[in-house]
Protein backbone atom coordinates (compact mmCIF):
# COMPACT_ATOMS: atom_id res chain seq x y z
CA UNK A 1 0.00 0.00 0.00
CA UNK A 2 3.12 1.88 1.05
CA UNK A 3 4.23 2.22 -2.67
CA UNK A 4 1.03 2.53 -4.18
CA UNK A 5 0.33 5.66 -2.11
CA UNK A 6 3.30 7.04 -3.29
CA UNK A 7 3.21 6.58 -6.68
CA UNK A 8 -0.63 7.07 -7.44
CA UNK A 9 -0.61 10.82 -4.85
CA UNK A 10 -1.52 11.49 -1.43
CA UNK A 11 -4.57 13.31 -2.58
CA UNK A 12 -6.37 10.31 -3.48
CA UNK A 13 -5.70 8.81 0.07
CA UNK A 14 -6.98 9.61 4.01
CA UNK A 15 -6.58 8.54 6.96
CA UNK A 16 -8.63 7.91 9.79
CA UNK A 17 -6.65 6.24 13.05
CA UNK A 18 -5.38 3.14 11.61
CA UNK A 19 -7.10 3.11 8.46
CA UNK A 20 -6.23 4.29 5.15
CA UNK A 21 -9.30 5.07 2.70
CA UNK A 22 -8.94 5.33 -0.96
CA UNK A 23 -11.11 7.40 -3.49
CA UNK A 24 -13.87 5.71 -4.98
CA UNK A 25 -13.34 6.23 -8.92
CA UNK A 26 -10.08 5.38 -8.40
CA UNK A 27 -10.61 2.20 -6.47
CA UNK A 28 -12.88 1.41 -9.38
CA UNK A 29 -9.91 2.06 -11.93
CA UNK A 30 -7.36 -0.16 -10.32
CA UNK A 31 -10.42 -2.85 -10.28
CA UNK A 32 -10.61 -2.19 -14.11
CA UNK A 33 -6.72 -2.72 -15.04
CA UNK A 34 -6.66 -5.78 -13.03
CA UNK A 35 -9.71 -7.48 -15.17
CA UNK A 36 -8.46 -5.76 -18.66
CA UNK A 37 -5.00 -6.77 -18.89
CA UNK A 38 -5.13 -4.43 -21.57
CA UNK A 39 -6.14 -1.24 -19.97
CA UNK A 40 -3.26 0.06 -18.57
CA UNK A 41 -3.29 3.26 -15.59
CA UNK A 42 -0.51 5.47 -16.93
CA UNK A 43 -0.96 8.50 -15.16
CA UNK A 44 -3.80 9.75 -11.87
CA UNK A 45 -4.48 13.64 -11.50
CA UNK A 46 -6.08 15.25 -8.75
CA UNK A 47 -8.90 18.10 -9.49
CA UNK A 48 -6.79 20.88 -7.95
CA UNK A 49 -5.65 24.48 -9.44
CA UNK A 50 -3.21 23.77 -11.52
CA UNK A 51 -5.35 20.42 -13.07
CA UNK A 52 -5.23 21.81 -16.50
CA UNK A 53 -0.86 22.31 -16.81
CA UNK A 54 -0.95 18.66 -15.33
CA UNK A 55 -3.40 17.37 -18.19
CA UNK A 56 -1.61 19.19 -20.76
CA UNK A 57 1.71 17.76 -19.86
CA UNK A 58 0.50 14.24 -19.64
CA UNK A 59 -1.67 15.04 -23.31
CA UNK A 60 1.67 15.77 -24.86
CA UNK A 61 3.72 13.05 -23.41
CA UNK A 62 1.07 10.98 -24.96
CA UNK A 63 1.57 12.49 -28.56
CA UNK A 64 3.99 10.07 -29.55
CA UNK A 65 1.93 7.01 -28.08
CA UNK A 66 0.36 4.65 -30.84
CA UNK A 67 -1.90 3.34 -28.52
CA UNK A 68 -5.23 4.66 -27.86
CA UNK A 69 -5.79 7.06 -24.60
CA UNK A 70 -8.61 6.95 -22.74
CA UNK A 71 -9.24 9.86 -20.14
CA UNK A 72 -11.63 8.99 -17.38
CA UNK A 73 -13.30 11.85 -15.34
CA UNK A 74 -14.39 11.08 -11.89
CA UNK A 75 -16.11 13.13 -9.38
CA UNK A 76 -17.75 12.13 -5.87
CA UNK A 77 -18.14 15.32 -5.28
CA UNK A 78 -18.88 19.06 -6.98
CA UNK A 79 -15.68 20.74 -9.06
CA UNK A 80 -13.78 22.05 -5.57
CA UNK A 81 -13.98 26.31 -6.01
CA UNK A 82 -11.24 28.15 -7.29
CA UNK A 83 -10.30 25.23 -9.37
CA UNK A 84 -10.71 24.56 -13.13
CA UNK A 85 -13.85 24.20 -14.09
CA UNK A 86 -15.88 20.98 -16.26
CA UNK A 87 -15.77 23.48 -19.23
CA UNK A 88 -12.34 24.48 -18.53
CA UNK A 89 -11.43 20.72 -18.61
CA UNK A 90 -13.38 19.35 -21.64
CA UNK A 91 -12.28 22.60 -23.55
CA UNK A 92 -8.43 21.85 -22.84
CA UNK A 93 -9.55 17.99 -23.80
CA UNK A 94 -11.57 19.31 -27.14
CA UNK A 95 -8.53 20.54 -28.31
CA UNK A 96 -6.44 17.85 -28.08
CA UNK A 97 -8.91 15.51 -29.09
CA UNK A 98 -9.16 17.62 -32.34
CA UNK A 99 -5.68 16.93 -33.45
CA UNK A 100 -4.75 13.20 -31.83
CA UNK A 101 -7.56 11.68 -32.65
CA UNK A 102 -6.35 8.06 -30.44
CA UNK A 103 -7.19 10.23 -27.19
CA UNK A 104 -10.92 9.93 -25.90
CA UNK A 105 -12.71 10.64 -23.11
CA UNK A 106 -15.24 8.90 -21.06
CA UNK A 107 -17.86 9.98 -19.64
CA UNK A 108 -18.11 12.55 -22.65
CA UNK A 109 -18.98 16.16 -22.04
CA UNK A 110 -22.67 15.42 -23.26
CA UNK A 111 -23.08 13.39 -20.68
CA UNK A 112 -21.60 14.56 -17.60
CA UNK A 113 -23.47 18.32 -18.43
CA UNK A 114 -26.79 16.03 -18.80
CA UNK A 115 -26.40 14.52 -15.12
CA UNK A 116 -25.14 17.42 -13.50
CA UNK A 117 -28.28 19.68 -15.32
CA UNK A 118 -30.38 17.20 -13.88
CA UNK A 119 -33.86 18.05 -15.48
CA UNK A 120 -33.06 15.61 -18.53
CA UNK A 121 -32.90 12.51 -16.30
CA UNK A 122 -36.68 14.11 -14.47
CA UNK A 123 -37.94 14.25 -17.73
CA UNK A 124 -37.12 10.68 -18.34
CA UNK A 125 -38.21 9.43 -15.20
CA UNK A 126 -41.46 11.13 -15.65
CA UNK A 127 -41.76 9.15 -19.15
CA UNK A 128 -40.83 5.88 -17.70
CA UNK A 129 -43.85 6.39 -15.15
CA UNK A 130 -46.40 7.55 -17.96
CA UNK A 131 -45.59 4.20 -19.70
CA UNK A 132 -45.81 2.26 -16.83
CA UNK A 133 -49.14 3.99 -16.04
CA UNK A 134 -50.16 3.30 -20.04
CA UNK A 135 -49.69 -0.10 -19.84
CA UNK A 136 -51.88 -0.77 -16.42
CA UNK A 137 -48.60 -1.38 -13.98
CA UNK A 138 -49.68 1.47 -11.28
CA UNK A 139 -47.64 0.20 -8.68
CA UNK A 140 -44.85 1.34 -10.87
CA UNK A 141 -46.36 5.01 -12.23
CA UNK A 142 -45.46 6.52 -9.12
CA UNK A 143 -43.98 9.95 -9.44
CA UNK A 144 -43.55 13.54 -7.35
CA UNK A 145 -45.12 16.29 -8.50
CA UNK A 146 -42.34 18.04 -10.42
CA UNK A 147 -41.50 21.64 -12.15
CA UNK A 148 -38.62 22.01 -14.43
CA UNK A 149 -38.16 25.73 -13.27
CA UNK A 150 -39.00 26.90 -16.73
CA UNK A 151 -42.15 28.39 -18.38
CA UNK A 152 -45.31 28.08 -16.77
CA UNK A 153 -45.33 26.71 -13.02
CA UNK A 154 -45.98 22.96 -13.44
CA UNK A 155 -46.91 21.86 -9.67
CA UNK A 156 -50.86 23.06 -8.36
CA UNK A 157 -51.33 26.76 -7.53
CA UNK A 158 -50.88 27.68 -3.63
CA UNK A 159 -53.89 27.10 -1.49
CA UNK A 160 -54.94 23.60 -3.26
CA UNK A 161 -52.71 21.66 -1.29
CA UNK A 162 -50.06 18.64 -3.37
CA UNK A 163 -51.11 15.64 -0.94
CA UNK A 164 -52.11 14.83 1.74
CA UNK A 165 -48.92 14.01 4.02
CA UNK A 166 -46.74 16.55 2.40
CA UNK A 167 -49.10 19.48 2.84
CA UNK A 168 -48.63 22.94 1.05
CA UNK A 169 -44.91 22.13 1.05
CA UNK A 170 -42.37 21.46 -1.55
CA UNK A 171 -38.63 20.97 -2.05
CA UNK A 172 -36.52 23.58 -3.76
CA UNK A 173 -33.44 21.56 -5.51
CA UNK A 174 -30.50 23.37 -7.90
CA UNK A 175 -29.39 21.93 -10.48
CA UNK A 176 -25.35 21.49 -11.15
CA UNK A 177 -25.30 19.94 -6.95
CA UNK A 178 -24.67 17.02 -5.09
CA UNK A 179 -24.98 15.79 -1.63
CA UNK A 180 -28.12 17.92 -0.86
CA UNK A 181 -26.23 21.39 -1.37
CA UNK A 182 -28.82 24.06 -1.53
CA UNK A 183 -31.88 21.92 -1.12
CA UNK A 184 -34.22 23.70 0.79
CA UNK A 185 -38.12 22.34 1.90
CA UNK A 186 -39.83 25.39 1.63
CA UNK A 187 -43.73 26.58 1.99
CA UNK A 188 -45.29 26.38 -1.81
CA UNK A 189 -45.88 30.40 -1.52
CA UNK A 190 -42.06 30.85 -1.12
CA UNK A 191 -40.56 31.29 -5.00
CA UNK A 192 -37.06 32.53 -3.99
CA UNK A 193 -34.45 31.55 -6.44
CA UNK A 194 -37.38 30.09 -9.14
CA UNK A 195 -37.89 31.42 -12.71
CA UNK A 196 -41.20 29.20 -13.52
CA UNK A 197 -43.93 31.62 -13.17
CA UNK A 198 -47.65 31.67 -11.89
CA UNK A 199 -50.35 33.44 -14.26
CA UNK A 200 -49.98 36.19 -12.70
CA UNK A 201 -46.19 36.62 -13.20
CA UNK A 202 -44.05 37.87 -15.93
CA UNK A 203 -41.40 35.39 -17.12
CA UNK A 204 -37.97 35.54 -16.18
CA UNK A 205 -34.30 34.84 -17.73
CA UNK A 206 -32.63 31.61 -17.08
CA UNK A 207 -29.15 31.01 -15.59
CA UNK A 208 -27.70 27.73 -16.53
CA UNK A 209 -25.54 28.34 -13.59
CA UNK A 210 -27.58 28.93 -11.24
CA UNK A 211 -31.45 27.46 -12.00
CA UNK A 212 -33.66 25.32 -9.96
CA UNK A 213 -36.14 22.92 -10.18
CA UNK A 214 -39.26 21.88 -7.60
CA UNK A 215 -41.09 19.25 -5.77
CA UNK A 216 -43.57 18.28 -4.20
CA UNK A 217 -42.63 17.37 -0.49
CA UNK A 218 -42.67 14.10 0.46
CA UNK A 219 -42.30 13.51 3.95
CA UNK A 220 -40.88 9.97 3.98
CA UNK A 221 -37.56 11.38 2.23
CA UNK A 222 -36.83 12.98 5.76
CA UNK A 223 -38.58 10.49 8.23
CA UNK A 224 -37.45 7.29 6.72
CA UNK A 225 -35.33 8.48 4.06
CA UNK A 226 -33.71 7.29 0.42
CA UNK A 227 -32.63 3.89 -0.73
CA UNK A 228 -29.51 4.04 -2.42
CA UNK A 229 -29.43 0.95 -4.91
CA UNK A 230 -26.41 0.48 -6.58
CA UNK A 231 -27.25 -1.75 -9.36
CA UNK A 232 -24.07 -3.20 -12.44
CA UNK A 233 -25.51 -4.13 -15.62
CA UNK A 234 -24.90 -8.16 -15.92
CA UNK A 235 -23.03 -8.93 -18.32
CA UNK A 236 -23.62 -13.32 -17.78
CA UNK A 237 -23.96 -15.06 -20.47
CA UNK A 238 -27.17 -16.25 -19.25
CA UNK A 239 -28.52 -12.94 -17.80
CA UNK A 240 -32.35 -12.15 -17.53
CA UNK A 241 -32.33 -8.84 -16.36
CA UNK A 242 -29.98 -6.06 -17.75
CA UNK A 243 -28.53 -5.10 -14.57
CA UNK A 244 -27.96 -6.81 -10.58
CA UNK A 245 -28.60 -5.23 -8.33
CA UNK A 246 -24.99 -5.42 -5.94
CA UNK A 247 -26.41 -3.69 -2.58
CA UNK A 248 -29.13 -1.28 -0.71
CA UNK A 249 -28.55 1.56 1.68
CA UNK A 250 -30.72 3.78 3.44
CA UNK A 251 -29.23 7.25 4.33
CA UNK A 252 -31.45 9.38 6.72
CA UNK A 253 -30.85 12.86 6.88
CA UNK A 254 -29.75 13.96 10.11
CA UNK A 255 -30.04 17.82 10.76
CA UNK A 256 -30.17 18.91 7.35
CA UNK A 257 -30.27 17.33 4.00
CA UNK A 258 -26.31 17.72 3.81
CA UNK A 259 -25.76 15.65 6.67
CA UNK A 260 -27.15 11.81 6.52
CA UNK A 261 -27.12 8.65 8.69
CA UNK A 262 -26.60 5.26 6.56
CA UNK A 263 -27.69 2.01 7.85
CA UNK A 264 -27.53 -1.19 5.89
CA UNK A 265 -30.73 -4.01 6.93
CA UNK A 266 -30.71 -7.51 5.90
CA UNK A 267 -33.85 -7.58 2.93
CA UNK A 268 -37.22 -6.75 4.87
CA UNK A 269 -35.52 -4.78 7.82
CA UNK A 270 -35.50 -1.98 5.77
CA UNK A 271 -39.33 -0.96 6.88
CA UNK A 272 -39.53 -2.60 10.33
CA UNK A 273 -40.11 0.98 11.65
CA UNK A 274 -43.12 1.41 9.24
CA UNK A 275 -44.45 -2.40 8.93
CA UNK A 276 -45.19 -4.72 11.87
CA UNK A 277 -45.58 -7.86 9.55
CA UNK A 278 -42.85 -10.04 8.67
CA UNK A 279 -43.55 -10.92 5.91
CA UNK A 280 -45.32 -8.05 4.23
CA UNK A 281 -41.86 -6.33 5.16
CA UNK A 282 -39.85 -8.89 2.81
CA UNK A 283 -42.12 -8.44 0.28
CA UNK A 284 -41.81 -4.97 0.37
CA UNK A 285 -38.26 -5.48 -0.28
CA UNK A 286 -38.67 -7.32 -2.85
CA UNK A 287 -41.15 -5.09 -4.80
CA UNK A 288 -38.21 -2.32 -4.17
CA UNK A 289 -35.71 -4.73 -5.50
CA UNK A 290 -38.19 -5.66 -9.01
CA UNK A 291 -39.11 -1.92 -8.99
CA UNK A 292 -35.32 -1.09 -9.11
CA UNK A 293 -34.36 -3.23 -12.00
CA UNK A 294 -36.65 -2.28 -14.02
CA UNK A 295 -36.03 1.25 -13.60
CA UNK A 296 -32.69 0.39 -15.14
CA UNK A 297 -33.78 -1.56 -17.46
CA UNK A 298 -35.74 1.60 -18.97
CA UNK A 299 -33.14 3.95 -18.71
CA UNK A 300 -30.60 0.81 -20.24
CA UNK A 301 -32.77 0.92 -23.50
CA UNK A 302 -32.25 4.78 -23.59
CA UNK A 303 -28.63 4.69 -23.03
CA UNK A 304 -27.72 5.42 -27.12
CA UNK A 305 -28.93 8.70 -25.66
CA UNK A 306 -25.55 10.39 -25.52
CA UNK A 307 -27.01 11.72 -21.92
CA UNK A 308 -26.81 7.94 -20.89
CA UNK A 309 -24.14 6.03 -22.82
CA UNK A 310 -22.75 5.10 -19.19
CA UNK A 311 -25.79 3.82 -18.21
CA UNK A 312 -25.01 0.20 -19.93
CA UNK A 313 -22.02 0.20 -16.91
CA UNK A 314 -24.62 0.88 -14.05
CA UNK A 315 -26.09 2.95 -12.06
CA UNK A 316 -27.01 3.83 -8.72
CA UNK A 317 -30.55 4.81 -7.96
CA UNK A 318 -31.74 7.01 -5.42
CA UNK A 319 -35.07 5.86 -4.49
CA UNK A 320 -38.47 7.61 -2.16
CA UNK A 321 -41.32 5.58 -0.89
CA UNK A 322 -44.38 8.02 -1.37
CA UNK A 323 -45.66 7.01 1.79
CA UNK A 324 -44.54 5.44 5.24
CA UNK A 325 -46.65 1.92 4.82
CA UNK A 326 -46.96 -0.68 2.98
CA UNK A 327 -48.73 0.90 0.43
CA UNK A 328 -46.15 3.28 -0.34
CA UNK A 329 -45.36 3.43 -3.78
CA UNK A 330 -41.62 4.16 -4.97
CA UNK A 331 -40.06 6.68 -6.87
CA UNK A 332 -36.81 7.56 -8.38
CA UNK A 333 -35.22 10.99 -7.34
CA UNK A 334 -32.23 10.34 -8.86
CA UNK A 335 -30.01 8.22 -11.40
CA UNK A 336 -26.15 8.69 -10.47
CA UNK A 337 -23.57 7.32 -12.99
CA UNK A 338 -20.81 5.03 -12.26
CA UNK A 339 -18.01 7.58 -12.36
CA UNK A 340 -19.84 10.20 -9.65
CA UNK A 341 -21.41 8.28 -7.73
CA UNK A 342 -21.02 7.11 -3.75
CA UNK A 343 -21.31 3.83 -3.08
CA UNK A 344 -22.34 4.39 0.64
CA UNK A 345 -19.74 1.17 1.06
CA UNK A 346 -19.81 1.86 4.99
CA UNK A 347 -16.17 2.53 4.54
CA UNK A 348 -15.80 0.18 2.09
CA UNK A 349 -16.61 0.69 -1.84
CA UNK A 350 -14.53 -2.33 -2.87
CA UNK A 351 -17.68 -4.58 -3.45
CA UNK A 352 -19.18 -2.34 -5.51
CA UNK A 353 -16.45 -1.28 -7.48
CA UNK A 354 -15.00 -4.63 -8.26
CA UNK A 355 -18.54 -5.90 -9.78
CA UNK A 356 -18.42 -2.13 -11.51
CA UNK A 357 -15.10 -2.66 -12.97
CA UNK A 358 -16.41 -5.96 -14.92
CA UNK A 359 -19.39 -4.29 -16.46
CA UNK A 360 -17.04 -0.87 -17.29
CA UNK A 361 -13.69 -2.77 -18.81
CA UNK A 362 -16.23 -4.30 -21.05
CA UNK A 363 -17.78 -1.95 -22.11
CA UNK A 364 -15.07 0.24 -22.15
CA UNK A 365 -12.67 -1.80 -24.23
CA UNK A 366 -16.11 -2.18 -26.74
CA UNK A 367 -16.08 1.54 -26.92
CA UNK A 368 -12.42 2.05 -27.66
CA UNK A 369 -12.17 -0.82 -30.19
CA UNK A 370 -15.67 1.12 -31.79
CA UNK A 371 -13.31 4.42 -31.79
CA UNK A 372 -10.56 3.33 -33.56
CA UNK A 373 -12.72 1.24 -36.38
CA UNK A 374 -14.62 4.48 -36.79
CA UNK A 375 -11.17 6.46 -37.21
CA UNK A 376 -9.89 4.15 -39.47
CA UNK A 377 -12.77 3.92 -41.82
Amino acid sequence: MVSSRDGLGEEFFSEQGDTIWISEPLVLVLWITMHYPNLNLKRTLVWDKVLISKLQQSLIESASSDREILVLVGCTTQVPEKTPSLDDFYRQLALFMAVQPHIHVYPTREEWEWESGKLGDLRLFQEIANSFKAAGKDWLSYFPKTCDGIGRCKLPPPGTGMNVEGGDKMVVKPICSSGGKGVRVVSVTERQGLKCVLSQQRRQNIDPQKHMFHQEYIETLSTLGEFRVVIVRDTSPDAISAGKIVYIVLTRPRNSFREQVTRRFHNGDFFAGIISDKDVQDRKYRELVEYCLKIYQELFKRRHNPGLSSIEMGVRLDVGLSKASAEGCFFVLEATRLFTASTYGEGSCTQACKEWSYAAGFVLGRWIEECVRSRQA
